[in-house]
């Protein structure tokens, strides 16, 4: 899975749980699917605001080491 496959699936599940925000049929599931829903949201989006950051560190140790 590429980069910008991880983003666009982010950004996917965002959009749609943008959209179940203004369902009504929420408001009748039980507080706990609400709450997990919304965790894994904030969690999705935490990965990829932190994704390029991470892409930096990989490389970062990729790199052939130097001797000399």
């Amino acid at each position: 899975l590429s980069a910008d496959a991880f983003i666009a699936a982010i950004d996917a599940f965002s959009a749609a749980l943008d959209r179940l925000r203004a369902d009504p049929l929420m408001r009748e599931l039980p507080p706990e699917t609400v709450g997990g829903l919304f965790t894994l949201g904030f969690a999705f989006e935490e990965m990829r605001r932190e994704l390029p950051e991470l892409g930096n560190r990989l490389a970062e140790f990729a790199r052939p080491a130097e001797t000399g």
